[in-house]
């Protein structure tokens, strides 16, 4: 209903975002393209003047150091724009890669990869390669998990036929998708950190050990955990005991003459 466009348009926008970046700069004697700069720094809020004369126009207020175009800023309506301004005022730069002409271009590693960092302020080059570590080893990690999720998920669908053809009785198949959840996970506890651990067994064998370690035993705790949990449902499904049944006796009495 939100989309019905009747008794309704949009005005258009009439400035869009837009980021500028010096056509020539240099890093003492070295020159810098555009792709360099937007590295460096971080943006810096720039506040407006009041007084400044270039605000003084219809519908133009300054409110908070920001620009806001539009008739009355205390009512805000559709079409209205608020535009703030930013720099990045980067005097000193550091920059670790290869010397390219007049340039800096990135430095190609025996491994493979090219490096090419930038900061601002001066920045020692342990503290940027240490960085890239971080950033490295924390995407890393959340590739790893993504994978894990990913063959958690591959397994579950391998082994979903089971559970269909189980539903021929329903009870039975919410059992065996149980079943086969439990398995799929237990496997993905095993093989996801086996598969990691290959990757550092030439580099980090004591890490990777350590990997394969953590995966198997998370596989024994959930295969502990369901071996538990049948054996309790096993319970609850079994009669409860009888008493055992207890015969009255009389007690025998003498009668004579």
């Amino acid at each position: 209903r939100f989309r019905e466009p009747r008794d309704r348009q949009n005005p258009q926008m009439p400035h869009r975002s837009n980021t500028v970046t010096a056509d020539s700069a240099t890093l003492g004697a070295f020159r810098l393209n555009q792709d360099q700069l937007r590295n460096f720094g971080n943006p810096q809020r720039i506040p407006l003047d009041a007084n400044n004369e270039a605000f003084r126009r219809p519908n133009v207020h300054i409110v908070d150091g920001a620009l806001y175009l539009g008739p009355d800023p205390a009512n805000p309506r559709v079409g209205d724009l608020r535009v703030t301004f930013s720099r990045v005022q980067a005097d000193v730069a550091s920059v670790i890669g290869r010397q390219t002409g007049t340039g800096f271009g990135p430095y190609q590693t025996r491994a493979g990869d090219a490096i090419q960092f930038y900061a601002e302020g001066t920045v020692p080059p342990e503290t940027l390669f240490r960085a890239a570590q971080d950033e490295n080893r924390i995407l890393t990690w959340i590739l790893r998990a993504v994978g894990l999720v990913l063959m958690a998920i591959g397994f579950v669908m391998i082994m979903a036929p089971l559970g269909v053809l189980a539903d021929i009785l329903p009870i039975f198949g919410s059992i065996v998708r149980l079943g086969t959840g439990l398995i799929a996970f237990a496997l993905t506890f095993v093989l996801g950190p086996l598969v990691i651990a290959v990757a550092w067994f030439a580099y980090r064998p004591i890490v990777a050990g350590i990997v394969v370690a953590v995966g198997l035993a998370g596989a024994f705790g959930m295969s502990a955990l369901a071996r538990r949990r049948a054996a309790a449902r096993a319970a609850r499904a079994a009669p409860p005991p009888q008493p055992p049944r207890q015969q009255a006796q009389m007690p025998m009495q003498g009668w004579g003459r």
